[in-house]
């Protein structure tokens, strides 16, 4: 029995990677996971009650020496693991700890991801055997950072696909956070620890801009969906009188009874648009390939400032059902036309470890 292992580094990877797992367990693999410990993160495990997940090392923090520390510390922990494991194959979205891991201890590597911009890929990419991602993002750009062609798989899907298919709402999310259908607007805020958008995020304009959707939000209620905690106090001081959620939500769920979507990450929007909900991008960096092909299609609207996004919102708000009705079918229609990306990932791994 081939032994795969994978590495879960962010609550998108999470839903990622789990859903996988029972895709490959249903074909016969044995399956390794390991995770780390992080405030998006570890809320989920514990909630999930998910006990074969192990979690080795911790998230580094905010700055670039405190995430290469935590980042050596996690490989040395990792080691004594895989070496006692022996998987056959190591499967991250672009873990340094876990492709350095595999490949010195000789390993096959396979990165999935579909953010090619990532500041992790020149660490990665070179020691995967295969690089997998959604067809949006081309091979162009993987070749560009060495990888040769022949190592590429495109599959015709975008990543949330895998844990949307088959989803069904659960409306106790609505009691639990006294919230009402249709009734608020959720903000995402954006990942300012990240190390790519370091210095691009300005928290005390984002906080502003918050306070000033209060302005326009006519009888809809503005829910605030932090990351960190220290995230959550910088709100509360400064956007008191607006509902923030303090603990790692389920995306979908969350979305899934919203008015509109104002997103300032890349996996919440994709989730969006997939689900047809009215969303507009706040992300502070040129938009990802998956965002760019979304708002191609009209599912995704993109605000290069926030001036503009106050525009987009108050424009959805003054039609919302239109708009709705118009996206739903936009999103059905859209995904009809996709795979579903577990399917074409096992397709591809039993090729390569057969």
């Amino acid at each position: 029995m081939k032994k795969i292992w994978l590495d879960i580094l962010t609550p998108k990877q999470f839903w990622f990677f789990t859903s996988l797992s029972e895709h490959l367990e249903r074909r016969g693999y044995q399956v390794i996971l390991t995770a780390r410990d992080y405030e998006q993160l570890t809320p989920l495990l514990e909630e999930c009650g998910r006990h074969d997940i192990r979690i080795v090392g911790e998230f580094g923090g905010g700055t670039l020496a405190g995430k290469l520390r935590k980042s050596i510390e996690r490989a040395l922990k990792l080691l004594p693991i895989v070496e006692d494991e022996k998987p056959d194959c190591c499967i991250s979205s672009g873990s340094p700890e876990a492709s350095r891991v595999a490949y010195g201890l000789g390993i096959p590597h396979v990165l999935i991801s579909d953010t090619p911009h990532s500041p992790v890929n020149p660490l990665t990419v070179p020691i995967s055997q295969l690089v997998m991602s959604p067809w949006v993002v081309g091979r162009n750009i993987w070749r560009r950072l060495g990888v040769a062609a022949d190592r590429i798989i495109l599959y015709r899907g975008l990543d949330p696909l895998a844990w949307l298919e088959g989803y069904q709402p659960d409306r106790s999310l609505l009691s639990r956070f006294s919230l009402r259908e249709r009734g608020y607007i959720l903000v995402r805020t954006p990942e300012y620890k990240a190390a790519y958008l370091a210095g691009r995020v300005d928290m005390d304009l984002f906080a502003n801009f918050c306070a000033r959707l209060g302005s326009i939000k006519g009888d809809q209620e503005i829910v605030l969906l932090p990351r960190y905690g220290d995230e959550v106090e910088f709100l509360r001081a400064r956007v008191g009188d607006l509902k923030i959620l303090d603990k790692p939500v389920y995306g979908p769920g969350i979305l899934y009874y919203s008015s509109l979507l104002v997103g300032g990450g890349g996996t919440m929007t994709q989730e969006a648009a997939l689900l047809g909900i009215p969303n507009v991008s706040v992300y502070p960096l040129d938009p990802p390939p998956s965002i760019r092909y979304l708002a191609g299609r009209g599912l995704v609207r993109l605000a290069p400032d926030l001036d503009e996004a106050l525009s987009h919102v108050a424009i959805i708000l003054s039609d919302l059902e239109r708009v709705r009705s118009r996206l739903a079918m936009k999103a059905r229609i859209t995904r009809s036309r996709m795979a579903d990306p577990r399917v074409e990932i096992v397709r591809a791994l039993m090729g390569h470890l057969s």
